[in-house]
This record gives C-alpha cells, structure tokens and sequence, in this order.
C-alpha cells in the first residue's frame, strides 16, 4: 500500500466519528438516489417482466378469429378445434370484469380464470399468501382487495355467487399496468361481463409449428412477438432530467461532506507539515489528503447502494401490506448503482479538493506551532461568482421571453446556485462585520464561522442550495395550483350526479335505479366523431375555440331532464328538425358539423349543415364563484333530424352513454351511493362509472407538506453536520467561557447559535437565489391563457425554511449540547 493510503486510513481509524459522518453524509445521498431508481424499475414493469402475466409458461398464445368460413360458435367448440390441430397441451384463459360485493357495499373487479395446476398457467398470477382457487366458490383477491376487509376466509358475491377468498395474489395485466382490484377463478367457474377467451398452447423453449394454428383460423401470437414490441429508447426529457438530478446530487453531496473534510484536514495540518518538513511536495500532500476522499467516498457509496436493496425491499412490503398497493415485480436498479457507487467518489474528491489545495500551501511554521492562520478573502473567487450569479438570473429572463421549457430553466437555476456557492465565503466575512453589534452567543458563532471559512462555507451553501430548490418548486407549483382551481372547467354544476355505462344496458340500469332507489336517471347520447364547426374560425385555429364541440341527440323531454327549458320557440325548432345551439357561443343560421372518422390523409372530412336555433343550453346550478357555467353539448338535435341527417351510424354511436340523476340525488351520502352502485350492479357488472361532481381543490398542500419535510431535511442534515464539526473546533471558545465564569445556559445558547446561524444564512441566501427560477417557473406554468401568468408566493413555506427551521436548529442543538468543558491543552 502507498504511504499516501496508509496515511488515509490511520487519519480515518484516529478520528472515527467524524469518518462516520462523512459516510452518513455521502451513503444517505447514494442510498436515496438507487431507492429512487429501484422504485422506478419496481413500478415501470417491462415486456420481459410482463410476458408471464399474459403468457404464462407457454409457447404462444392463440386466439379465436370468428371468420365467416371457419364459423365457431362457442368458446368450447374453439378449443376442440384447437386441440384437433396440435399435439401440444391446452390451456384455456379466460378474462372479464364483474361485481363483487361486500359488506353491503361492492366493487368492479377484473376477472381472471384458468386452470391453476397447468404449467402452462405458471406466471399468470404471482401467489403471495394462502393458495390458488382449485373448485367452484373459491376466489384469489389482490393486496387491495384484501386491505378493504377480503382477507384469507372472506365471503363475498360475485356475480350471483357466493365465495370465499383463499389466496392473495399479484396481477398483471397484459401490457405491464398492474391490476389492483383482481379476482381469480379455478377452471370452469364463470361470472357475469363480457368475456375474452384465449388459449395458452405448448411449452415456452419447445419447438412449435404455429402455421396449423394459423390454418385452422387462430391468431397466434409468439413470446419473441411480444418481447420486439417493446421500444427501449430513452427520451430526450429523460436524459436531461437523468442528467440535471446527477448534477444535484454531485452538489450536493460535495457542500454536505466539505465541511467534515474541511475539519479533517486542519486537524492534520501538524501531520502534514511533518511531511513537508521531510521534503514531501505540495503534491505528495494533496495526495495523502484525497486518498482519505477516495477511501470514505468508495466505502460510503458502496454501502449506501448495498443497503438500497433490503431498504426498498422492507418499505415496498411495508406499503403493499399497509395500503394494499402492489407496484410490480421487485427489481433493482442495478443501472444506477455504479453510477451511484462513482458520483459519491468523485463528489468526495471534490469535496476535498479545495481544503487539499489550501493545505499543500500552508505555511509549515504556522502549522507546526499550532496556531490558526489568518483567514484572508480573494477578490476573485467573489467576482466570478457575483458573474455566475447574473449570468445564471439573465437566462432565467431569457428563458421566459424565448419560449424555454422547465429544464432549461433548471439549468439556469443550477448556474445561480453554483454563483452564490462562489460567493459564499466573501459573503460569511462581510456579514462576520456585524458581530461586534450582536449580543455574544451570535458574536461567537459568526466570528466562528468567519475563521473557518473552509468549514462553514460549505455547509451554509449546502443550505442555500437546499433552500434555492424548494423556492423555487414552491413558487412554481403553488403558482400552477392557483391558476388550476381558477380555470377549472366544470363539467355540471356541484352536486350533480352522473352515470356511464354501456347504452345497451342503461335502459335496464334506468329502470332498477329507479325501482331501488326512486332516483330518475335522464341518458343522453352523444355522437363519438361528430364535432361543431366554430363559426368564422379557421381550421388550424380551432384549438383556441374553447366552446363544447360535441352533438347531442335529445328531445324536449330529455332535455328537461338535465335541467334545460326550452320556450316555445326552441321546442318547435327542434321538433320541426332544426338543431340548437348554445346562445353564448353561436348564432341561430346554420352550423356545420364534421364526422372527423371519416378523414383520410390530408382530406378534410365533407361538412353537414344544420339549420340551428340560438337559445340557452348552459347547465343550470351552484359553482364556484367565477366559474364559467357549463354547457350540454355545441349542438344538440332531435333523434328524428339525426336519422335524416344520417348522423348516425353503427360506429359513430358512443357505446357508452351518460345519464344524470334527478334533484332527489342532490343529497346522495354514502349510503345512497352504494344503493345506487348495488343497484346497477344488479344489470351491468361490467364497466361502469357513478360520480359525484364536487368543488375542485388541487392538492397543492400535500406538494407543500412534500417541499416542507425536503427542505428540512436537507437543511437540518447539513445544519448539524456542520454545527457537531464547529463545537468540536470551538472547545477552546467554551473553555474560555468556563474559564471566565459563564453559565451552562450561556453555553447551551452559544452552542444554539453556531447551528441558528448557518441554518438563518443559509435560508436567507436561499430564498434570495432561488425567487428568480421559481418566478420563472411560475411564468412557464401559468402562462397559457388569455388572463395572464400567476405568481402566488408560499408564505407558510417561505416562514419554516427562514424562521421555523433555525430555531429549530438552535434549539435542538442547545438541548443537547453538553455544558461539561474539558480545557484543552493550548499551544505556546
């Protein structure tokens, strides 16, 4: 081993509290960053992790094609057909949707049955608890379904039969989404919806002849299809974003861990002066010095990847039982962890680079005589800062008036930070100037600060980084939140609700809600790919025409219904096969209509006059103060004149269609709404949607409460790092109060100060650096419309990162700072 390393490890062995900081304050930062990225792979499940969860164990997968010369006419006779075409085993898969219900309430599930004791079938769920359905009334749940109160040995009805839940299980769908409210069935059970059947066939790594299959008229789809559909390229956005969060992190890790390094080597400056005097070189110091930063770096990043693993793998069981939430297969993200593993090497080296380069040029006499060095401030290194600083506001501004997006401005934001960071130094010895007009504790720690400038300026820029960040994210994400609930466009008035489903079956849905519950439900079609034309207004500039574009097919009645009065003008309009518009929004004279199904290359579809009535067709009801009242539909005309009109066809009716309940659903509570849901569930235990129009409130306080506990964090961890290295270093300052008679209290507070000191200045710094990004970010969010940009500044936020926090800080340390001195020995 080279004297240099040995040098390295007997500094790290001597001192190992401070080399443990130095590992929590690289290995946290590293152990985050591949959580992040095992949580990602986790969650964003491939083709490969896929493949079972459609496949199973099996060669192909077959599927019926109901061709007019190869007639099947049930699922049985296909599966006879296909085993009459191969020599492989068969197994069959069928998928659906229905109700389950319990507890006097119920839920839409998928469906997924088979026989379970197939090797076939190995793949298409993954068994976590109990075991898989084997006869008829017994059902597999998903963790969500079994956190709702469907454990192992829970009844419910599915369908129209009783079960009882005997496993637990992960679904997949098809293309990776993950299924969370899932049920399975054992072979030749059935329930009620629309069912899909297909057939696994052969055994995966077997060689298989699929032109038989093919000849006999199924559709096969191969494992190797499957996987090539796929598409693995990075977007552009990924990259920058891949890019801008490694360069946070390389700052970040480089200010938090400066400090400590900072210390390390002023305690060594004996040591190192010893070297010198043995006629070792600036260099052969500088390398003694970075081989501790490449010793700590590599061991912290390895461990803080290493301890990712089982970390994720706890708190993702932790979430799944809790919540019920199942995310995908647990993968790691092995991609980021050499990354990982060099980022918190390199950021060690560059942590320790600027002390390296400071002590190599030490004078030796002053170092050996143990006395601290006068600390001086060059110009320079303020100047090219302040320029940094102004370049990084400038591109901000510019960002705006050149139509930059998010990243750009982040980029910016980086260039600030980076600014202030060369700034820091010069900006701790000007404010050290206030110290004599301070009371002592603040005296101290600001005249601490300025004599170790190499620990304290990292540390504050740290913070200021931290804080800069979360500005600016609160800025712009409480900016977006504001002008989201100010231009929320209402649907129907509050309180109205509303039901989708199928239009076969919401003549039968109609009627049982009303039998059950007494509450009228009114439907209403609408057509799938007709639009209004707006009036005078170009075709590339349709996009500005806020007004609704779609044509609804009611008569008077329906349209009383939902709240519309026709006068007699509008009735006799409408029944004499005219269409009506919206009064707000269109003239009476003709409209045109384009059925845009119809497009074929770069030919518009033909537009369809309509003579049109102007009256009132907006949806009467509370909202909002501000709100803009929502209106039925762009056009809405008779059944009668739609047939005449040809405007509809098979294909242009929306299969499905909406329906609205009557006054007596205004008041709808809990106990309402789950009768209401039993009661369609009775007909239509497919897909279906029941929903209550409620006051939009964005969910920015849950963000705040996010940025809140972020910047803490970082701040806290970088404010007691630094604070633990400067009471190690002020011993003889505290000695020195002992000496003279000063309380433990005066010391507790003197102690509080050192940590209110770097957390205040820091925020302070912050929140100065980061409002020009977060202005900006405000602007690129808020910006579209015709009402102008948003800037909503988070005061509540603001107030804990610049007051809440320091006291904090000073008062956490003041608690626990021992008020016991031991008076060190000083030098002659």
């Amino acid at each position: 081993m080279s004297p240099a390393l040995r040098l390295g490890r007997r500094e790290i062995l001597v001192h190992p509290w401070r080399s443990l900081l130095v590992l929590l304050l690289i290995g946290l930062p590293i152990l985050v960053s591949v959580s992040a990225a095992t949580l990602l792979e986790t969650s964003s499940v491939d083709a490969r992790e896929a493949l079972p969860a459609q496949m199973g164990m099996a060669a192909v997968e077959a599927r019926w094609v109901d061709a007019p010369d190869q007639p099947a006419s049930s699922v049985g006779e296909a599966a006879a057909k296909l085993r009459g075409a191969t020599d492989q085993p068969v197994v069959e898969v069928t998928r659906s949707r229905g109700w389950l219900a319990y507890d006097a309430t119920g839920r839409g599930v998928s469906i997924l049955g088979t026989d379970w004791s197939s090797p076939l079938a190995a793949g298409l769920s993954d068994l976590t608890d109990g075991r898989t359905p084997t006869r008829r009334g017994e059902v597999g749940v998903t963790p969500d379904l079994a956190r709702r109160g469907l454990g192992i040995g829970a009844h419910a009805t599915l369908g129209d039969e009783r079960v009882t839940v005997v496993g637990i299980v992960h679904l997949l769908q098809a293309g990776g989404d993950v299924t969370s409210d899932g049920v399975i069935l054992p072979p030749n059970a059935t329930a009620q919806g629309a069912d899909t059947s297909t057939f696994l066939v052969g055994r995966a790594g077997r060689p298989f002849d699929r032109s038989a299959l093919e000849k006999a008229g199924f559709e096969v789809t191969t494992r190797a299809q499957v996987l090539s559909a796929e598409s693995s390229s990075m977007s552009s956005e990924d990259t920058q974003l891949i890019a801008l969060l490694v360069v946070c992190l390389l700052i970040e890790i480089t200010l938090l861990a400066g400090p400590a390094f900072a210390v390390g080597v002023r305690r060594q400056r004996r040591t190192l002066a010893l070297v010198a005097v043995a006629g070792g070189s600036p260099r052969d110091i500088r390398r003694a010095i970075l081989s501790q930063a490449v010793i700590l770096g590599l061991g912290a990043s390895v461990l803080g990847a290493l301890l990712s693993v089982p970390f994720m793998w706890l708190s993702l069981r932790v979430y799944e039982v809790g919540w019920g939430t199942w995310l995908g297969p647990f993968d790691i993200g092995w991609v980021a962890v050499v990354p990982a593993i060099l980022l918190g090497t390199l950021s060690a080296v560059m942590a320790v680079a600027l002390p390296a380069w400071h002590a190599s040029k030490a004078d030796v006499v002053t170092a050996l005589a143990g006395r601290q060095p006068t600390p001086r401030v060059w110009l320079g290194w303020p100047l090219a800062g302040l320029l940094v600083l102004a370049l990084g506001t400038v591109g901000s501004l510019w960002n705006l008036g050149h139509a930059g997006g998010d990243f750009t401005n982040a980029w910016w934001a980086i260039v600030s930070v980076c600014g202030a960071v060369l700034m820091t130094p010069w900006l701790i010895a000007t404010i050290a100037k206030l110290a004599p007009r301070l009371p002592l504790p603040l005296r101290l720690a600001l005249r601490d600060a300025d004599r170790h400038r190499t620990r304290s300026a990292p540390a504050i820029a740290a913070v200021m980084a931290s804080v800069s960040a979360v500005v600016a994210l609160g800025l712009g994400s409480s900016s977006d939140a504001k002008q989201t609930d100010r231009d929320w466009q209402y649907a129907y008035p509050l309180g109205t609700v509303t039901l989708s489903a199928e239009a076969d079956a919401m003549p039968a849905i109609v009627s049982a809600v009303k039998e059950r519950t007494g509450i009228t439900l009114t439907p209403l079609d609408t057509l799938a790919n007709w639009q209004v034309e707006p009036p005078e207004v170009a075709p590339d500039d349709w996009s500005s025409w806020s007004a609704p574009t779609s044509v609804a097919i009611a008569d008077s009645a329906t349209l009383a219904g939902w709240g519309i009065t026709l006068d007699d003008a509008a009735r006799t309009a409408l029944d004499s096969g005219k269409g009506l518009v919206d009064s707000s929004a269109h003239e009476s004279g003709a409209v045109a209509v384009r059925d845009w199904s119809t497009t074929t290359g770069d030919t518009e579809p033909t537009p369809v006059e309509v003579p049109a009535v102007a009256t009132d067709l907006r949806l009467r009801g509370r909202l909002p103060e501000g709100a803009v009242q929502p209106t039925l539909a762009g056009l809405v005309v008779s059944p009668a004149t739609a047939a005449k009109l040809r405007l509809v066809d098979t294909d242009d009716v929306e299969p499905w269609i909406t329906a609205i309940a009557d006054r007596s659903a205004d008041a709808l509570g809990s106990r309402g709404e789950d009768a209401v849901r039993g009661a369609v569930a009775t007909v239509d235990q497919g897909e279906w949607n029941l929903s209550v129009t409620t006051r939009h409130r964005s969910t920015y306080w849950l963000v705040l409460l996010l940025l809140t506990v972020l910047g803490a964090f970082t701040v806290l961890l970088g404010t007691f790092s630094a604070t633990g290295l400067a009471l190690d270093d002020a011993r003889l300052d505290m000695a020195t109060l002992s000496a003279v008679g000063a309380r433990p209290r005066t010391r507790r507070i003197a102690a509080g100060a050192h940590a209110a000191v770097i957390a205040f200045v820091g925020a302070v710094l912050g929140i100065a650096v980061g409002f020009t990004p977060g202005m900006a970010a405000a602007y690129l969010l808020t910006s579209v419309g015709s009402d102008g940009w948003i800037l909503v500044v988070p005061w509540p936020l603001l107030g804990v990162l610049l007051v809440g926090l320091p006291l904090l800080a000073g008062a956490t340390t003041a608690a626990v700072h021992r008020t016991r001195v031991q008076a060190p020995g000083r030098a002659a």
